[in-house]
């Protein structure tokens, strides 16, 4: 590995896909795109709807005072079950959602994976996901795995 100065290193894509899983910071396509609204992707904090010069503001007050339908909710799985993406998440009704974005987080030891969860159900832990016809036990994580509190970032 080469060092790229200030202590950086640098290292592959697979490395950073681990990392930021472990965070729960979201990927541009594959856990967010143009038709997520930012209500239920967890990004609130970074809108300005009552800001009266922004275009989308009116929107984003409807959408806002609306409440989001469904979140984006994240999970962990054993780290024998292999996953890339794309597999489903059983919610606690028996109704079928997919996983975006999934991989195996090196520092925690497990797989790290999130999909979008009916509102209703967004607080239950009563989840499963199932791989090839096969279904494995989930935790349902409300923070990320990996320095829950930030404090590493801000170091």
């Amino acid at each position: 590995m080469q060092q790229a100065g200030f202590g950086a290193v640098d290292v592959g894509y697979r490395a950073v896909q681990s990392l930021r899983l472990e965070k729960h910071y979201l990927a541009w396509a594959a856990d967010i795109t143009a038709d997520d609204d930012p209500y239920e992707a967890g990004l609130a904090l970074h809108t300005r709807p009552d800001k009266p010069e922004l275009l989308a503001g009116p929107a984003l007050r409807t959408i806002r005072d609306r409440g989001p339908a469904r979140r984006l909710s994240w999970f962990t799985a054993s780290a024998d079950v292999v996953m890339h993406g794309g597999e489903l998440l059983v919610l606690p009704d028996g109704r079928l959602t997919p996983v975006k974005s999934a991989g195996f987080g090196h520092t925690v030891g497990e797989n790290i994976f999130c999909a979008y969860v009916p509102a209703e159900v967004a607080a239950s832990s009563e989840f499963v996901v199932e791989i090839m016809g096969n279904r494995h036990p989930v935790r349902h994580h409300t923070a990320p795995p990996y320095d829950p509190q930030g404090v590493t970032i801000r170091a």
